[in-house]
């Protein structure tokens, strides 16, 4: 044979060697994998849905899983706890109008969980009872437009249960009747799923049929032997209606396509087609793009409706992110366009579905035309659409009909073939730069030379050198043609140099440190051409040079003059000296890339001054570069600049200052990008590079998830302790808290399961917060304490990972019931008495001047006075109940002791006329002497006419609460026409002595110290109310209140003058000291409690004159 005949043979091999490469399976889908260590709680997934909140709900093995994105929350079964979900194994979950879980349950029925009340209810089958569900292995799960619970059993049938009636309706198979229209083909159902008439699909071990609810029959499809146009198979384990009201069957054998007007189906995927295992079915669905998404126990499979073409997505067990599991059991895609896969031992799988913003491409070791390696240095498209990339070890050609399979987003790198160019026989010259002139020969400069490209077909280089071409340097970084077709070639050892095409040869511009205005450093990373003509040079740690040329000449090196402008300590300097990208955009500013971060040469200064005074704006990392270290920079059609950094791609908006940062999470190719490796090619579509490949991109059509997320309340906890809210209501409800509950938090979550972990937060409490406070994923909680009563209004919204705000987020009402004395009455009150102070002190004054004439009383009036105390004081104690009642299972001891020969102290026991009440008051009226006791003795005038002289409590339906506000309506009207008005603390209890109950209102007294057996600790509780006398209705300030009052327990009541008992040196006896002796005294008997009480006191006074009553009150239940 002729050589020019093997000539074209092998012309022809190379060329159409790539076209017959088939593309296998899919690669281009990214797999997250979430398994048991991520908090799943069983890596056997049946059931994945989206609430109408946004959460997601996943069925497995062992238990129920909610999940935000972030955590899991789990419900299992516990055989302690009867308020447990009743069954772990859950095999089928759906969501009804109502916002109710149903599930189908693996042994233990149906199951509802109402998220309003947290509460689980159970549907099991009992034998004999036909309204039961009819088989408790629960295999498929379905609830129709009217609310219809439809039930898939393994065993039992179809059912039917409507939860508004409660009654089952069961369909199951008349073996006896095999032509029976109202009968299943089988009573093993694996798949119920509703069409958009309305009709009923269910797929059973025979066969698949149709419900029509009109005429509560079946219509039944099987296979048929010989019928190519019947069911591949009658073992039906999936079906589906999609968009287009087809309906797709999934069998034992193969995928069927449903013709709705002839009955016919159409096979795919069968065993004989040699699919392997994924001919076995177990779930379909459709996506938003009307692709049809196949789960089959030999992997995930999707189908292209238009290009009628399947594509497999197989567990790779070389490969992290393929499928984790071949086995794949549920697949649902949620709102935000993210596929859930659960497979049956490989956990779940979650896949984003949207656009990728940059497609990527890499090396591949198991195909011997891949890319070379991943470290990419050098990028180029060339005028004929082939893409060179340069590598650490090669030179990669890849011709443009395998580049635009960078646009699918069908495919990564897989099936992209390449031609690759070593320059030595070790295979390791790093390519460095790469460049087109305006003859199309392709220049390449290597980290040990310069190449030209003779021969495309061949791939046959020239090099140039120093020793035939004059070329200074070997290590060359950057080649650029001129407008003039000048080519400049960037070293880093010997500086620029500049080819003469005349003469063949290089000329050399290099430092030197004897010349003035000379290039300012050797290393060479990044040349560039302004449309003024003018070359622009960026050095390693030079700095930036500025040289000016005349159009189609070669410039002398020798007279050369290069502006230099380097860092220094003015802020207005260059930011760094060591400059990787030069950039001049639309509007003809001038953009520099260093080690430093970006600057900005401010052209209106650079006009009005010396060109070495010129004027940079520098952006960092804290303008919002992700990284200072910027390797190279391309403007898009828009005007926007995209840099490559040391920590992942950014896009500058030049007019609002404002960088959007991407990451390896959003299809970048790493996060490490390389010097030199940018290009923007002829159609404007963009590559950067770096240590995993390359990315290829259209600006217009990196898009960012248009899906705001959701705001969902995750917990809300006081005092550290979770405190349940209903967080299924649209509006979330008012939360109530008192002035000691004011140590609050809130954890809440944006459910966008894109990329969780790059979810933004803001809240703020209004009232408080002047301000948004924001927060990353990782702090999804906001917390507050000491907080002043008042109304607040907590607002939290979120982001999803592009940073599109749901900016309606929720709102909380949150009020705090301030204490007393923060209130608006207590304040009037406060005034009030210091308006009282003042006309008391007023009246003081004018008392002292009649002081002398009091004193010289005559002895038989001080008589006659005493006479009268003396007669207040036997009506007084007159009043107190000589003998205590006697109850049955309680014990009552009590005491007084008057400060002076007449006190306002009071206690009595006032037992109903039938019996079946008891009420204990005690009260301590203002003022001592005469006036305080006789309002003591009409205060308990009016409470024995309302206890002891009517029927019981029960039998007025009158509270203590309402006897209170009665008694207080009579000391005012005693008391307001008085100069100086008195008031009365009151503590009111009522004890049924039949159902043990003790109620009370307290009127601002003291504390009630009650002792709880079963803990034997003593509690403190605020008898809560105000003052008697101070209002005409204190009806507002009044609360009753209960307390279990149990065997063994003590009750001990006192008023101040015990706390107040104070010794000689004036020191009180206290709350505390009360609280200690009740502690060590309680096991006796009230009466010696009480005796004991006093004795303690008369000790602790040491004979010390005491001005106040002391009364003392103990009961104690038998």
């Amino acid at each position: 044979m002729k050589k020019s005949s093997w000539s074209l043979w092998i012309f022809l091999f190379i060329l159409f060697l790539p076209l017959s490469h088939g593309y296998g399976n899919e690669s281009g889908l990214k797999f997250e994998r979430i398994s048991p260590r991520q908090g799943l709680s069983h890596d056997i997934v049946h059931s994945v849905i989206q609430d109408h909140l946004g959460f997601m709900w996943i069925g497995t093995q062992d238990g129920l899983n909610r999940y935000d994105g972030y955590e899991f929350k789990v419900f299992q079964h516990d055989p302690l706890d009867l308020t447990s979900i009743p069954v772990s194994d859950i095999r089928a979950i759906s969501e009804d109008k109502d916002g109710s879980l149903w599930m189908g349950t693996w042994g233990g029925g149906l199951v509802k969980y109402d998220l309003k009340t947290n509460e689980f209810l159970q549907f099991i089958h009992t034998q004999g009872n036909q309204n039961k569900i009819n088989d408790n292995w629960v295999q498929a799960l379905h609830i129709d437009k009217n609310g219809m619970v439809w039930i898939g059993t393994r065993e039992g049938g179809l059912d039917r249960f409507d939860p508004v009636t409660g009654k089952f309706t069961h369909f199951q198979h008349d073996s006896n009747n095999q032509k029976n229209s109202a009968s299943l083909s089988d009573n093993c159902v694996f798949f119920v799923c509703e069409d958009l008439t309305g009709a009923i699909w269910a797929g059973t071990r025979n066969g698949l049929n149709r419900f029509d609810p009109q005429t509560d029959e079946f219509t039944r499809y099987q296979s048929e032997s010989g019928n190519r146009t019947s069911l591949s198979h009658n073992e039906v384990r999936a079906v589906f209606c999609d968009s287009d009201s087809v309906i797709w069957v999934g069998t034992a054998n193969g995928l069927n396509r449903m013709d709705r007007e002839t009955g016919q189906f159409q096979h795919y995927l069968t065993e004989s087609g040699g699919s392997g295992r994924r001919h076995i079915i177990n779930t379909i669905t459709q996506d938003h793009n009307g692709q049809i998404w196949i789960g089959s126990y030999g992997g995930l499979t999707r189908y292209d409706p238009k290009k009628n073409k399947f594509y497999d997505y197989p567990h790779d067990p070389s490969n992290y992110e393929s499928l984790s599991h071949n086995d794949t059991r549920m697949v649902f895609c949620d709102r935000s366009r993210v596929l859930w896969i659960g497979t049956n031992g490989g956990g779940l799988n979650k896949c984003d579905l949207k656009p990728r913003k940059f497609l990527h491409s890499k090396s591949d070791p198991a195909e011997t035309r891949a890319m070379s390696d991943n470290q990419v240095y050098a990028l180029y498209e060339d005028t004929k659409g082939a893409v060179w990339v340069g590598t650490d070890q090669a030179l990669n050609k890849m011709t443009q009909g395998f580049a635009s399979i960078l646009i699918s987003q069908d495919k990564g790198s897989s099936g992209i073939r390449f031609d690759h160019y070593y320059f030595n026989s070790d295979r390791s010259e790093r390519v460095q730069t790469i460049c087109e002139d305006h003859k199309g020969k392709i220049w390449v400069g290597t980290e040990n030379g310069l190449y030209k490209l003779q021969n495309r077909l061949w791939m046959k280089f020239d090099r140039y050198d120093e020793k035939s071409h004059g070329l200074k340097g070997s290590q060359v970084t950057k080649i650029l043609e001129d407008r003039s077709h000048r080519l400049w070639v960037g070293t880093y050892d010997h500086g620029l140099n500049l080819f003469d095409p005349e003469k063949g040869q290089f000329v050399n511009f290099s430092h030197d440190p004897n010349r003035e205005n000379c290039l300012s450093n050797n290393r060479i990373q990044a040349i560039f051409e302004d449309r003024a003509g003018d070359l622009w040079i960026g050095t390693d740690g030079g700095g930036l040079n500025r040289l000016k040329l005349s159009e189609g000449k070669i410039p002398d090196p020798k007279i050369a003059e290069f502006v230099c402008y380097q860092h220094n300590d003015k802020k207005s300097s260059l930011s760094h000296n060591s400059i990787l990208s030069i950039l001049q955009d639309k509007t003809g500013v001038l953009w520099v890339a260093t080690f430093g971060g970006l600057n900005k040469l401010v052209l209106e200064e650079w006009k009005k001054a010396d060109l070495q005074a010129a004027i940079f704006q520098s952006y960092t990392a804290k303008s919002g570069l992700p990284n200072n270290t910027i390797f190279g920079m391309l403007e898009d059609e828009e005007g926007t600049i995209w840099l490559s950094t040391n920590k992942g791609l950014s896009n500058f908006q030049p007019q609002t200052e404002c960088f959007r940062n991407y990451s390896i999470n959003d299809g970048l190719q790493s996060n490490t990008f390389h010097v030199g490796a940018y290009h923007k090619g002829p159609s404007g579509k963009m590559y950067f590079g770096g240590a995993s490949g390359f990315n290829a991109f259209w600006p217009k059509q990196v898009e960012d998830n248009p899906f705001p997320p959701p705001v969902c309340l995750i917990s809300f906890k006081v005092l550290g302790k979770e405190r349940s809210l209903d967080t299924s209501l649209p509006g979330l409800p008012r939360i109530e808290l008192s002035y000691d509950e004011n140590f609050f938090s809130f954890e809440f979550a944006g459910l966008d399961y894109t990329q969780p972990s790059n979810n933004r937060y803001a809240y703020k409490l209004e009232g408080l917060d002047s301000d948004w406070v924001e927060e990353s994923s990782q702090r999804r909680y906001a917390k507050y304490t000491d907080l002043s009563g008042g109304s607040y209004r907590f607002l939290v919204k979120a982001s999803n990972n592009d940073g599109v705000w749901n900016h309606a987020g929720i709102a909380i009402d949150i009020i705090i019931i301030p204490p007393f004395w923060e209130t608006r009455w207590f304040h009037s009150l406060i005034a009030f008495f210091g308006i009282g102070l003042i006309i008391v002190g007023f009246i003081l004054q004018n008392k002292r001047a009649e002081y002398k004439k009091n004193q010289e009383l005559s002895e038989l009036e001080q008589k006659s006075q005493k006479q009268e105390l003396e007669a207040a004081r036997n009506i007084q104690l007159s009043m107190i109940p000589e003998k205590l009642p006697e109850i049955e299972n309680l014990e009552i001891a009590a005491r007084m002791q008057t400060a002076k020969l007449v006190g306002g102290d009071y206690y009595d026991f006032i037992l109903s006329p039938n019996g079946k009440n008891l009420t204990i008051v005690i009260a301590d009226v203002s003022g001592k002497g005469a006036p305080a006791s006789l309002l003591m003795v009409s205060t308990r005038s009016v409470l024995q006419t309302l206890t002891s002289h009517l029927p019981s409590l029960a039998e007025q339906n009158l509270s203590t609460k309402e006897i209170v506000a009665i008694a207080n309506s009579h000391i005012f009207a005693d008391t307001y026409e008085m100069e100086t008005p008195m008031m009365a603390t009151m503590l009111m209890m009522n004890w049924d002595i039949k159902k043990g109950e003790l109620r009370y209102t307290g009127a601002g007294h003291e504390y009630i110290m009650f002792y709880r057996a079963k803990t034997k600790q003593i509690e403190m509780i605020r008898s809560g109310g105000l003052w008697l006398g101070v209002f005409d209705d204190v009806q507002e300030y009044l609360q009753e209140k209960k307390l279990t009052f149990e065997t063994g327990d003590a009750i001990l009541l006192y008023t101040d003058g015990v706390t107040e008992f104070h010794d000689p040196n004036g020191e009180m006896f206290g709350l505390e000291n009360l609280k200690k002796f009740f502690q060590a005294n309680v096991h006796r008997s009230p009466q010696e409690i009480i005796d004991r009480l006093f004795e303690t006191l008369v000790g602790y006074g040491q004979g010390s004159a005491q001005y106040d009553d002391t009364t003392s009150v103990v009961f104690k239940r038998k």
